[in-house]
């Protein structure tokens, strides 16, 4: 296995990246959160270094939302993440198993 950071790796800093600021944190006040240097944490942010789901939990506890909402949403086949507002994965991770179904199958017909 590759310890160099691959395109989920990648997508992961991104996505790290776009949660910090729509939840308005500085990329200061969030390293010092979480036990690490600014420095480090931009090389996650920027898909320098690959970032475990130990050092994603910690980003989730400091940000105080869940682990699964740093998880980026979806890849498209070349492996870059979709323009995907986070305010609406939030809204979707809210729904019930059910609701979910449902949105799905309408954004399939729309499609």
């Amino acid at each position: 296995m590759s310890k160099k950071p691959n395109k989920i790796d990648k997508a992961c800093g991104s996505w790290l990246e776009r949660i910090r600021r729509y939840k308005g944190v500085s990329r200061d006040d969030m390293a010092d959160g979480i036990g690490i240097s600014p420095q480090q944490l931009q090389k996650y942010e920027k898909g320098h270094d690959r970032i475990t789901i130990g050092r994603l939990d910690d980003a989730a506890k400091f940000l105080k939302c869940n682990l699964l909402d740093l998880i980026p949403p979806t890849l498209d086949d070349e492996g870059f993440m979709e323009s995907i507002d986070p305010r609406v994965v939030k809204l979707y991770n809210a729904l019930t198993k059910t609701k979910r179904s449902i949105v799905r199958d309408i954004m399939r017909k729309l499609a």
